[in-house]
């Protein structure tokens, strides 16, 4: 039987379109998604898909098809933010400083969709199909505990695809690219210690801001000068605080920021250089610093065969003037943990549509959704999974 992708997806359109709107008028924050996984269990039981135990609110389904072979997985994120909307949308959140603002209740919905397309055909299916709905992408790492919890075992999976809204990407297209996509990052703290005293005598001190401001602008030569122009790399410090009167020199400053670029081996080279850098300067006043550097996410790198097979799948269904190529994003995203250690890519969905204001970013509080991208998110979604399991 030859599967009408599109039809099927236009078919229960409406149907992705209203659960989307549920989950945006309730958002719920990071390892709090309680309602929305409750509904992803029942609507995924309701399709006869097994239910594979996760810790918290991570939900896994497995659809087991007819016949053996490989497993795919396909990840969507459900959390939302801490942002205040102010779309005025009939369905916009009733929750007051929570918000959709990045799309997650589309990739949550349309994963639905895609299970629903693939359930009515797990005859034809070579293999099996894990659905990952993942809490707490906005915070510290979903995917990294999922991944620790099992969800790529019993049956181990071969490959994960995904994607993320964009709309920055016209609807009706789609965005791929193979190699770097997405950042990896390392979130530091520094405090610089000085020695406090009044501010008529600042001979008698160490005046930690004036420290600070030079750690703050020495950092943003690790871009310009100490790393290979044509490698990413960026360094925003966030926060720089010291408590003080008006008329004291205080004794500790403290600095907060991040820095991201590509790859686990330039991540720890920066980390080096942040290290280098703020110390030396520090000792050169006469001050002392500590740094304390933790991980963030390890960024994507999308495999090659697998984001061919992305690009050949949405010119199959929808022709090549629907796909576009993607570019290197310096914000990070934990769908990396997926594919690390197995093949994958991760792709964007065209939202953007200025006729209906959808054109603000992403964590927005204004943020709008063309929601005429769904049918072609759930037909390419569908269509990537039974592509793969079939080895093309």
């Amino acid at each position: 039987m030859i599967i009408d992708y599109i039809s099927e997806a236009k078919t229960i359109e409406e149907e992705i379109i209203a659960i989307r709107r549920r989950f945006h008028e309730y958002p719920e924050l990071g390892n709090e998604e309680y309602e929305t996984s409750k509904f992803i269990k029942a609507y995924l039981e309701e399709l006869g898909i097994e239910l594979q135990p996760m810790p918290g609110t991570a939900v896994v389904g497995i659809l087991r098809g007819s016949k053996p072979g490989k497993t795919v997985g396909f990840r969507a994120d459900m959390d939302a933010l801490s942002i205040q909307e102010t779309t005025c949308l009939p369905f916009a959140s009733t929750i007051d400083g929570k918000m959709h603002a990045c799309g997650h209740d589309v990739h949550t919905a349309c994963l639905l969709g895609t299970a629903k397309i693939l359930s009515q055909h797990r005859n034809e299916i070579n293999g099996n199909v894990k659905f990952f709905f993942q809490p707490d992408e906005e915070g510290w790492g979903g995917a990294q505990r999922m991944i620790e919890a099992g969800c790529m075992n019993n049956p181990e999976v071969d490959a994960v695809f995904g994607f993320h809204v964009d709309p920055m990407v016209p609807s009706g297209k789609f965005a791929i690219k193979a190699g770097n996509l997405q950042a990896t990052s390392s979130l530091f703290d520094i405090t610089v210690k000085g020695k406090t005293t009044h501010g008529a005598e600042p001979h008698n001190g160490i005046d930690p801001i004036v420290v600070g401001a030079q750690i703050v602008m020495a950092l943003q030569t690790i871009p310009s000068r100490r790393i290979k122009p044509a490698e990413p790399c960026l360094i925003t410090v966030s926060e720089f605080s010291c408590k003080s009167g008006r008329s004291t020199i205080s004794g500790d400053a403290k600095l907060s920021g991040i820095h991201r670029t590509f790859g686990i081996k330039k991540r720890e080279e920066m980390d080096k250089l942040i290290t280098e850098i703020v110390t030396g300067i520090a000792a050169a006043n006469g001050a002392n610093a500590e740094v304390e550097i933790r991980h963030g996410f390890s960024g994507v790198i999308n495999h090659k065969n697998s984001a061919k097979l992305v690009e050949e799948t949405i010119i199959e269904l929808y022709g090549d003037e629907c796909v576009v190529e993607d570019q290197v994003h310096m914000g990070t995203e934990d769908f990396g943990y997926f594919i690390e250690n197995n093949e994958g890519a991760f792709f964007r969905l065209g939202t953007g549509n200025a006729e209906i204001g959808a054109t603000e970013p992403l964590h927005s509080g204004k943020f709008i959704i063309d929601e005429a991208s769904f049918a072609g998110a759930m037909a390419v979604s569908a269509k990537i999974i039974l592509n793969y399991l079939k080895g093309k």
